[in-house]
């Protein structure tokens, strides 16, 4: 059985209000509630280790977590460069 993945509009409210402040740096990606995840905990190990026959929907699972750690390494090397003195904005840096 898989979850629905729905965000109440209350976890919308305040999710727009972060993207909406130019203060704050939110990741576009978003970490989904999913079996996988919650497995992890039980099972240990990465995502990539669990078994396709026991989590639901584990291919969304790893594209979710490649595309957040995608997001990490552009914002990382935006930071790193703003720090160099180049001032590059992630939005540069994955150009």
């Amino acid at each position: 059985q898989s979850k629905v993945i729905a965000k109440s509009r209350t976890s919308r409210h305040i999710a727009s209000q972060f993207r909406e402040n130019p203060k704050v740096d939110v990741f576009d990606t978003e970490i989904f509630e999913r079996d996988a995840f919650a497995a992890l905990f039980t099972n240990g190990g990465t995502v990539r280790a669990l078994d396709q026959k026991q989590v639901n929907n584990l291919d969304r699972a790893i594209e979710n977590v490649r595309d957040f750690a995608a997001e990490v390494v552009l914002k990382l090397r935006a930071i790193a460069a703003e720090r160099a003195g180049e001032g590059a904005s992630p939005q540069q840096v994955a150009a």
